[in-house]
């Protein structure tokens, strides 16, 4: 998957209309929701940091597209190193409390 913002994933959300239930409700809109908005948001956030920071948190495919480091098929040791230092920096931003990450 091609790198994204923040705001593509919030959107790709609410389009997906997902079928999520808490307390015996259906949730609406899971960005709006308070047990799940702000988790929305923390992730939005991860996304948002690979178009930021694109030299450190993505790399290029063969056709030029910028693609998260989460998705790389390491081919070197450097590559491996790359891709753990962009984990790092997510693990980082959210405290490791964000165990299932876009990864």
């Amino acid at each position: 998957m091609g790198a994204r913002s923040g705001t593509n994933y919030i959107n790709s959300l609410r389009k997906l209309k997902a079928e999520i239930w808490i307390g015996g409700e259906r949730v609406g809109d899971v960005t709006q929701h308070p047990a799940f908005g702000r988790c929305a948001r923390s992730v939005a956030s991860l996304y948002d940091m690979q178009l930021e920071r694109p030299e450190a948190m993505t790399y290029r495919t063969e056709d030029g597209d910028r693609v998260g480091l989460s998705f790389i098929r390491p081919a070197s040791a450097q590559e491996v190193h790359k891709r753990g230092l962009m984990m790092k920096r997510w693990a980082d931003f959210s405290g490791g409390m964000l165990g299932r990450t876009p990864d």
